[in-house]
């Protein structure tokens, strides 16, 4: 089985490969997003890991406005 990887997909999982050996919490994340993919539903460990990621996106995505790496689409 061949896999077709796109540019962008090829750059993003650069990124995440990056990220992931910069900070342990990406890696962390990345398992357990393997581990769902793999067993077809996460464990209550994972599931835990992933909602407190999710509130943990919302206060991050603020920040990035913050230090202005985003902006917000009003902005644009």
């Amino acid at each position: 089985m061949t896999v077709s990887i796109k540019d962008w997909d090829a750059a993003t999982i650069k990124k995440l490969e990056e990220a992931a050996c910069e900070h342990g919490i990406v890696m962390d994340l990345l398992n357990a997003i393997r581990d769902w993919q793999v067993s077809g539903r996460p464990d209550a460990h994972d599931m835990h890991f992933f909602e407190i990621a999710a509130m943990a996106a919302g206060l991050a995505q603020e920040e990035r406005y913050r230090r202005g790496i985003d902006k917000r689409e009003s902005e644009e």
